[in-house]
């Protein structure tokens, strides 16, 4: 030995260029592909069988190993002859879980992997928020770059489950920021499902097996012998010296097959990864899903289906333009709305505050063309009717329709069912309600007449409310009223608050945070609960019963006092050329009526410390014009309708008759910026990164001076010195469809039909502002307590997040536009 050891020269060996000592990420990327050195044999089986030699050091990175070796099993002895052993893992209780996902994840413990590739058609942009795989499906796909790996929308979710299931932050990540910037079309649907935990997904089209350039690393065993080792254990070496030590198993802590049985059918969640998943999915079929449900009504007219018979809800590219010389072009969009999305969903997106339509009426259009759709691809399925009964009875508010429309909707009927869309009983309910709130109104300027001036100041606020609020704990008194109201429907007053709804920052996202809120594994039946209410888009409104088992249930003051008996208004606006706005100039949407009131919205640019851009409801003045809406420049707009505006009308049994192009495109010019003589006049406000303010009027009556509410996030006050939310969502570029909304926005100045006036010159209102991002996966939705609103008074939020000043001037470039939807009650 001494002479062995006298015989080695370290000089030479230090001279020696194959001894040169190498970067450290490099050394292990090579111990990894080689195999060398390895101490470890892992053994995976699953939808794979194969065996990876691996080193321990390495994995212990992700947390899935870490627990392995250090948490009291087998494989964190010191017994040398464990050590060297075979380490098996299974992985077919997760399907989610690929082998391409699966080596990706070993390469990046390893530093190293071949780089991910997303084909940009499936990546939303300000100037293609529909992406050019749906908008221009004929324009050949990007070629996956050598020694890239194709990361399909199925790849990503599979990375994502193996990544979370691994416990390995960045990845995740990574395949999460991957995954939000890909939603669109094509995609949501399957986005969707994996949220509500159903999976991954078929495989749409050719994806490799194995990790690109990684093929040779995992050896695969006979699966002869794999399948003599399933009566074993779900992980045949997690064998705990002290049985005690189970718990701390953590990820390695997955149910049994029994466990499946028990609760039916899997489901696999991944906490608050599918919650955010499931939040931009739902953000973005709010925004853009009456555009695509006309598309998708031009694919159907063309290539009618038979019910029953299921088409494959993908896209397929048709021939360029080129090769169809002299033909229709056509295009094979995804069917959203006839097969991609569930009854129940259907019935969540349509009927949420935050879905775009112009008003209550263009609700109840869409959910007709959407039931008869669905009934002529799948025919009359007695699940779906009961959620087309509900989503007619309880998801269109029909009390702000006009008497004319109630008589219309009440003599239609299904063409294909036979059957009333609506009830008779819930028609006439809501005339009553109507009625009933026109009549509270008109009663105030009696009452008002008659009321003293000897006030305190603070009775100003109660002195503006029509006593709406209801108090369910003093319905026990009689018995009859409580039984009547327990069955009726209400809706909650909010507070001041801003929520942030899908597409979360790439700070965040980075974190680590989301592992902790993991829901348990042992409960693969358990639905997400963040999924009950469609992930924050859902109705809010509860039968009197549910709001009352909900009162007793939680310990919050005054629960019972923040919920009204009538319906809210909703309504949609749609400002466009935003990004060219300037100072001191404001874009207005089209003109309301609601509860005796005018209303409308505007958007303006202020320049104080920063540029930010205020959107802010209006109490329009009945002696002031009412002022032009915001609508698109027709040049710009002709490329785009050709390929995603409707072609089609409807009849009167909503079914879909061709009209000429021309038909549909309605000349108009562009609403002109109207300048603001108010911006100057203000004084004392501080603007933060984007705050509810008070209207910039001099003239502006003053409120009523509020304590400060505490918030979690974000703060608002009613004085000038106001506190603003973060991360807004006002867009730099949004593109605003042809859609029929977006059409019926006339820049005409007339005012809409005013059956009463409310006589009060200041009213209590409680209001919403959800406003959508430029590319739809995301929303904030803006929420203000009851207010005072004087006539030609306004409140709102400012943004710093916009870029203004630069606008678009090409004639083939789609001009943009910034989608909100607004909720206003009364109290």
């Amino acid at each position: 030995m001494a002479s062995l050891m006298g015989s080695f020269d370290s000089k030479s060996a230090v001279r020696s260029p194959s001894h040169t000592p190498q970067l450290l990420q490099n050394h292990l990327y090579e111990a990894f592909l080689s195999g060398e050195t390895a101490d470890i044999s892992l053994r995976v089986s699953g939808s794979w069988n194969a065996t990876y030699r691996l080193h321990r050091i390495v994995l212990t990175q992700a947390g899935f190993f870490r627990s392995l070796f250090t948490s009291g099993f087998l494989e964190g002895s010191p017994n040398a002859s464990v050590v060297q052993g075979e380490v098996r893992v299974r992985f077919d209780h997760d399907p989610n879980i690929t082998r391409a996902a699966f080596e990706i994840c070993l390469a990046r413990l390893y530093c190293g992997g071949p780089p991910l590739f997303v084909d940009p058609a499936l990546k939303p942009t300000p100037t293609e928020p529909l992406t050019t795989a749906y908008s221009r499906p004929w324009i050949s796909r990007t070629p996956v770059p050598t020694d890239h790996h194709p990361a399909s929308p199925r790849f990503l979710l599979s990375l994502l489950s193996t990544a979370f299931y691994l416990s390995i932050p960045t990845l995740a990540s990574e395949a999460l920021h991957l995954v939000l910037a890909s939603i669109g079309p094509t995609t949501v649907v399957r986005y969707l499902n994996y949220a509500l935990g159903k999976g991954i997904g078929p495989s749409d089209f050719a994806e490799p097996e194995r990790a690109v350039s990684l093929e040779h690393i995992g050896h695969d065993i006979d699966s002869a012998s794999v399948n003599t080792a399933r009566t074993e254990t779900i992980y045949d070496s997690y064998k705990l010296e002290n049985e005690g030590d189970l718990q701390e198993a953590k990820s390695g802590e997955i149910s049994t097959s029994d466990d499946l049985l028990a609760y039916g059918s899997p489901e696999y969640l991944y906490g608050v990864v599918s919650n955010k998943i499931g939040e931009s999915c739902a953000a973005f079929l709010c925004r853009w899903g009456l555009d695509l449900l006309m598309k998708e009504e031009e694919a159907l007219l063309a290539t009618p289906s038979k019910p029953g018979h299921l088409n494959n809800a993908t896209l397929v590219p048709p021939s360029p333009p080129s090769a169809t010389a002299n033909k229709e072009f056509v295009t094979t969009p995804p069917r959203i709305w006839s097969l991609g999305l569930s009854a129940e969903w259907v019935c969540g997106v349509l009927s949420s505050d935050e879905f775009f339509v112009k008003n209550e009426m263009e609700r109840y259009d869409a959910a007709k063309r959407v039931v008869e759709m669905r009934r002529k691809t799948h025919g009359i399925v007695d699940k779906e009717d009961a959620q087309w009964s509900r989503l007619f009875g309880e998801g269109i508010y029909y009390s702000h329709f006009s008497w004319e429309d109630l008589v219309k909707v009440s003599e239609d009927v299904s063409p294909t069912s036979n059957m009333p869309y609506i009830s008779l009983a819930t028609i006439q309910a809501a005339h009553w309600s109507s009625d009933m709130l026109k009549q509270l109104i008109l009663k105030q300027d009696t009452l008002r007449s008659g009321r003293s001036t000897n006030r305190a100041p603070n009775d100003d606020l109660k002195g503006h409310e029509l006593g709406l609020k209801v108090d369910f704990s003093d319905l026990s008194s009689a018995d009859t009223s409580r039984k009547k109201s327990l069955k009726q429907f209400y809706w909650p007053i909010p507070s001041d608050t801003s929520l942030r709804i899908g597409e979360p920052s790439i700070a965040s996202a980075t974190e680590s945070s989301f592992f902790s809120a993991s829901p348990p594994r042992d409960q693969p039946g358990r639905r997400s609960v963040a999924s009950h209410n469609f992930f924050g888009i859902g109705n809010p409104q509860r039968r009197g019963d549910t709001i009352e088992s909900l009162s007793i249930e939680t310990t919050t003051p005054n629960n019972a006092n923040r919920w009204v008996g009538y319906e809210p208004f909703r309504f949609s606006v749609e400002f466009w050329g935003v990004d060219s706005l300037k100072e001191r100039t404001r874009l207005y949407s089209q003109t309301v009526f609601y509860a005796g009131s005018c209303y409308n919205v505007y958007t303006q640019a202020v320049r104080k410390k920063g540029l930010q851009l205020g959107v802010y409801l209006h109490r329009q003045s009945n002696v002031d014009p009412i002022p032009a809406a915001s609508s698109p420049r027709v040049p710009t707009l002709q490329p785009l309708q050709s390929a995603l505006s409707s072609s089609v009308q409807y009849d009167s049994n909503t079914n879909p008759v061709p009209v000429s192009p021309m038909a549909v495109t309605t000349v108009r010019p562009h609403s002109r910026s109207i300048p603001s003589s108010e911006a100057s006049s203000s004084r004392g406000h501080t603007p933060g990164p984007a705050s509810r303010s008070p209207p910039h009027r001099s003239t502006t009556p003053v409120t009523v001076p509020r304590s400060p509410r505490p918030f979690h996030a974000h703060s608002f006050s009613s004085s000038p010195q106001a506190v603003t939310p973060i991360n807004s969502p006002i867009p730099h570029r949004s593109i605003g469809l042809l859609s029929n909304a977006s059409q019926q926005f006339s820049p005409s100045p007339a005012p809409p039909s005013q059956p009463y006036r409310d006589p009060r010159p200041a009213i209590s209102a409680y209001f919403s502002i959800a406003c959508h991002s430029a590319t739809g996966s995301s929303l904030t939705r803006f929420s203000s307590a009851p207010d005072t609103f004087a006539v030609s008074q306004s409140w709102g939020w400012k943004s710093s997040s916009l870029e203004v000043g630069d606008s678009i001037d090409e004639q083939d470039t789609p001009e943009s536009s910034f989608r909100a939807t607004v909720v206003i009650g009364l109290v």
